[in-house]
C-alpha cells in the first residue's frame, strides 16, 4: 500500500490514539525519532509540550521542519539521559531547507574524539530559530562550541546560556561560528575553565568565518583568554558586549 503524509505531522508521547497520517494532536505519533524517519521533505513535525530524553543524537538530513507546537521554547525540552556519561550532541541540522524551532536543548556533550563541535547543536545548513540552549559542554582538546557550533546555516532569535568548555584551545563556550550567520541572539552566563595551551581561545563567542550580528553577549566568564567575542575572521556587527570577565 502507498501511504501519503500531509504537510503536518504531530508528535505527543502521551498520545493514546496514534492514527495515520498523524495529522492532528488527537492522533499524534508517540515517538519523535520515528516521526522524523517517516517525514518527507517539506513536512512540518509539531511536538507537544513535554520533556524528551534523547537516547541518541537527532540528525536532521532532510528538508523537514521540527518545531515545538506552542511556540514557547520552554514548553518542549530535549535532554540527555540523566546520570549517564555519554558523549553526544542533541541535534545536528544539515539541510538547507531544514528548520529547528521553538524548543529547548538542555545538555549535550562533545568530546575531542567524538565530533568536536557543538555540545547541544551543530548547524551545518538550515535554520535554528527561537531556541533556548543551556547546560551543554565542549570538553577536552580542540572541542569547539559548548552550546552551538555553526559551519553554515543560521542561528537566530535564540538564547545560549550556562554552557561550559574545558581544557585546551577551545573556541566559543556559547557559540562557535566557522560559517553561516548568528543573529539576534543572547549569549549569556557561559563559563570556561581551561589552560589555553599554545593556541588562541574564545570565551562566549568565537567567529572564525561567517557573521555575528545584532547579538547581546553578557555575563560570560573565563579563566584564561577572551571572555566576550573572539574574532579570528568573518564579521562581527552591531553587537552589545558587556560585563564579561
Amino acid at each position: 500500500n502507498i501511504r501519503v503524509f500531509g504537510p503536518t505531522l504531530y508528535v505527543d508521547p502521551a498520545s493514546t490514539n496514534p492514527v495515520f497520517p498523524y495529522a492532528t494532536p488527537q492522533t499524534a505519533m508517540n515517538d519523535l525519532f520515528a516521526a522524523y524517519e517517516v517525514a518527507l521533505d517539506r513536512v512540518t513535525v509539531k511536538i507537544a509540550p513535554g520533556v524528551y530524553t534523547n537516547a541518541h543524537e537527532l540528525q536532521i538530513y532532510r528538508n523537514v521542519r521540527i518545531e515545538g507546537q506552542t511556540g514557547n521554547p520552554e514548553d518542549v525540552v530535549f535532554c540527555r539521559p540523566g546520570g549517564e556519561k555519554k558523549y553526544w550532541r542533541l541535534v545536528t541540522l544539515s539541510k538547507p531547507g531544514a528548520v529547528l524551532a521553538n524548543l529547548t536543548l538542555h545538555g549535550g556533550v562533545v568530546y575531542e574524539t567524538n565530533g568536536r563541535m557543538g555540545g547541544a547543536l551543530l548547524v551545518e545548513s538550515g535554520t535554528a530559530s527561537n531556541l533556548v540552549v543551556r547546560n551543554a559542554t565542549a570538553h577536552h582538546y580542540n572541542a569547539h562550541g559548548g552550546g552551538v557550533a555553526l559551519t553554515g546555516g543560521r542561528l537566530t532569535r535564540s538564547a545560549v546560556t550556562n554552557c561550559t568548555s574545558a581544557l585546551h584551545e577551545f573556541g566559543g563556550t556559547g557559540v562557535f561560528c566557522d560559517g553561516g550567520t548568528v543573529d539576534n541572539c543572547l549569549i549569556a552566563y557561559n563559563k570556561s575553565s581551561h589552560d589555553s595551551g599554545d593556541g588562541p581561545v574564545g570565551g562566549a563567542v568565537t567567529v572564525r568565518s561567517g557573521l555575528c550580528v545584532n547579538c547581546t553577549v553578557v555575563g560570560n566568564t573565563t579563566s584564561d583568554g577572551c571572555a566576550g567575542i573572539l574574532s579570528q575572521g568573518g564579521k562581527v556587527c552591531n553587537c552589545l558586549v558587556l560585563d564579561n570577565t
